[in-house]
């Protein structure tokens, strides 16, 4: 994939609502470029939803999302299992971004086990923003596109970093950072980094044989990158991490 084909399906030079608005408008159809379909998948999905947020507000093709290359691993995808009953933890060790920002992730059984539910677990809710001298608590987390998947296939959530064309000190302050780096707490949301990372992900199996989890084929994890000074700031500036699967005998 180049970059030109990441950038706005309006050919206008920039990443805008607009494009979203027409990618909504085909999600989940077989859709062509043009109509939201930039990962050439036989439809328009999340992951061509995560290319356009990556690259929202680009306006030259240097600052396109790079998808052939990706950076070194940064998230590693772990699944426990006992009784029945799995959960998946992401743990993002690189010191080169400020923590996952949305992920879409399948569970499989193989070899005679079967997954039969799953949940997404990332936290979303009423957060905390102190801003202009006033307490506020709007929805903040893993409030986009969230979706517990079917039977393991495509757990998906994203926080909100697209939200206009310039940075907004608010709405940044509503994006959870660090998560999958260390536990945090913001207002009704609270979160817990444990030696194989946080809880993205639960569900059940039937059956023995093996568990597996990965990224859902033509989509990402993305974590957000670093601004200035260490920190984050949209909208959008998030990466593409390369991530580690994991799988285990049930």
């Amino acid at each position: 994939m180049t970059a030109t084909l990441v950038l706005s399906r309006q050919l206008r030079g920039s990443v805008t609502f607009g494009d979203f608005q027409i990618l909504a408008e085909y999600f989940g159809s077989s859709g062509s470029w043009d109509e939201g379909n930039f990962t050439y998948n036989s439809v328009v999905d999340f992951g061509d939803f995560q290319l356009l947020a990556q690259d929202f507000g680009a306006n030259s093709l240097s600052d396109l999302t790079t998808v052939i290359d990706p950076p070194p691993p940064t998230v590693t995808l772990t699944i426990v299992a006992s009784d029945g009953i799995y959960s998946v933890y992401a743990n993002d060790t690189s010191t080169d971004n400020v923590g996952i920002v949305s992920f879409d992730i399948d569970v499989q059984g193989d070899g005679g086990a079967e997954v039969t539910s799953s949940y997404n677990y990332a936290p979303q809710g009423r957060g905390t923003v102190e801003y202009n001298g006033s307490t506020y608590h709007p929805q903040s987390g893993f409030n986009v596109m969230d979706g517990d998947g079917d039977n393991g296939e495509e757990i998906t959530a994203m926080q909100n970093v697209v939200y206009g064309t310039t940075d907004n000190e608010f709405d940044d302050a509503k994006v959870i950072k660090g998560f999958g780096q260390s536990s945090g707490t913001d207002g009704s949301l609270s979160w817990t980094q444990t030696n194989v990372g946080v809880l993205v992900a639960s569900g059940t199996y039937s059956g023995s044989g093996t568990l597996s989890v990965n990224v859902h084929s033509g989509a990402y994890v993305q974590v957000l990158s670093i601004v200035s000074s260490g920190q984050w700031s949209g909208p959008g500036n998030m990466m593409i991490a390369q991530v580690t699967g994991d799988t285990i005998n049930v």
